[in-house]
């Protein structure tokens, strides 16, 4: 809109604009644009098909739509059932540490995995089970054949299979008389050395634990 009129993509602009005007229910790229101001509040700034002072209006746009963004991330996550860990940990809409620290792509996999319950503890393939779901106090885990719910806390600081690998990468403090509070102080962590321990921690258990459910198939191969 301000730039040379005889300009191609001023021109194609304005033969959009005319579509969009002219046209119910028409959908191209300047109705797009349009709905977004809308959407955002800048209503304003199509009825005049400009602004004042750009940047002025580039710096309160860009804020205006990372506010938005953060406030549906926020309602999503927290109407999510399965982001349990993830509402512990991720607070605010912002990166998280271990995406920058860690440069093992293999441990830094697993522990994205943790973080956004994509694995296969039984508290998230529990849901895959058919004809129907397991309820979730069912459960458990099946490496340990105790009560508990084979969730992430229960499989980082809780769990005796993992119990050598817990003691040689995971402080002593956050596995000796554990919790919730502790699990999420842990997870929280914004240390490097903790962020990079907890995370090849993730990929071993996680390792571990894959080796157990394979022998436990092939076991049963044999037996049939």
């Amino acid at each position: 809109m301000s730039g040379k009129k005889s300009a191609y993509v001023c021109n194609c602009y304005h033969v959009l604009y005319e579509q969009t005007v002219n046209r119910a229910n028409c959908v191209n790229w300047v109705s797009q644009v349009r709905d977004m101001l809308f959407h955002l509040g800048f209503g304003e700034v199509w009825y005049n098909q400009g602004v004042e002072n750009q940047d002025s209006f580039i710096y309160l746009f860009k804020q205006r739509v990372n506010d938005t963004f953060g406030q549906i991330w926020h309602s999503s996550v927290e109407n999510s059932t399965r982001a349990r860990t993830y509402k512990l940990i991720r607070t605010e809409f912002m990166t998280r540490k271990y995406l920058e620290l860690l440069n093992c792509p293999a441990h830094l996999t697993a522990f994205a995995r943790l973080v956004t319950s994509s694995h296969r503890l039984r508290v998230e393939t529990g849901r895959w089970d058919k004809p129907a779901a397991t309820e979730y106090k069912d459960r458990k885990c099946q490496l340990c054949n105790s009560r508990d719910i084979e969730d992430e806390y229960h499989f980082v600081l809780i769990c005796p299979t993992f119990a050598l690998i817990r003691k040689q990468y995971i402080p002593r403090q956050y596995w000796q008389r554990p919790n919730m509070v502790k699990f999420e102080i842990l997870m929280n962590n914004n240390s490097a050395h903790v962020i990079k321990a907890l995370a090849k921690y993730t990929h071993l258990a996680f390792r571990r634990r894959d080796e157990f459910f394979m022998q436990q198939r092939n076991r049963n191969v044999v037996l049939v």
